[in-house]
């Protein structure tokens, strides 16, 4: 048992199904599991290390500033999770809407997991 390797957050988070990422206080984008990256039809250096709402929304300024409830600013001000729906775009560009759940991880950096689930598939364009 002495030489155990435990697995990284990618390994975790790579084996849920839905799509899935870890965002911190300044909505940068921790990780992203490969059900997110497919989803969106993004690469690993086109989301970590970005801006969730860059990502999401393709815009400059988080999503709570265009009107819609941002899960991460409400997983922060409440301390528990939280569950918004929102307008993302798919990895052909189109709208969509998808149900978000935020979970708070509280540790030495407080950290957000976001879950995305497609709203069944219901696109807007």
């Amino acid at each position: 048992m002495g030489n155990l390797v435990k697995p990284s957050c990618e390994q975790i988070i790579d084996i849920m199904p839905d799509p899935f990422v870890v965002i911190d206080q300044d909505f940068i984008i921790l990780a992203a599991n490969r059900a997110y990256l497919e989803r969106f039809g993004k690469q690993q250096d086109e989301v970590v290390g970005q801006y969730c709402y860059k990502v999401s929304h393709r815009s400059d300024v988080p999503c709570s500033q265009h009107g819609e409830l941002c899960p991460l600013e409400e997983v922060f001000r409440l301390k528990r999770q939280t569950q918004v729906m929102h307008v993302h775009y798919d990895a052909d560009g189109r709208e969509e809407f998808v149900q978000l759940r935020a979970t708070p991880v509280f540790s030495m950096m407080v950290k957000c997991c976001i879950w995305v689930r497609p709203s069944s598939r219901f696109l807007l364009s």
